[in-house]
């Protein structure tokens, strides 16, 4: 079973359109982390097609979303 908290290759990222964050490498605002839903045709990287986003290197699961009760 994979860690949920250690970046993996992003080779190994789903793409079947589940958001997962990537880390963005060397982009001109710099080395970011976004959302990211991949698909095996067209992939989304924060808001932008992946083709407009700078090199995604690693991925990993979101987090469990905060308890609204807390």
């Amino acid at each position: 079973m994979m860690d949920k908290s250690s970046w993996q290759p992003i080779e190994t990222a789903p793409r079947d359109r589940t958001p997962i964050l990537v880390y963005l490498a060397n982009s001109h605002l710099g080395s970011r982390i976004q959302v990211a839903v991949l698909h095996k045709n067209v992939s989304l990287v924060g808001g932008n097609f992946s083709f407009d986003a700078p090199k995604m290197t690693h991925w990993q699961p979101l987090p469990e979303p905060p308890d609204p009760a807390k």
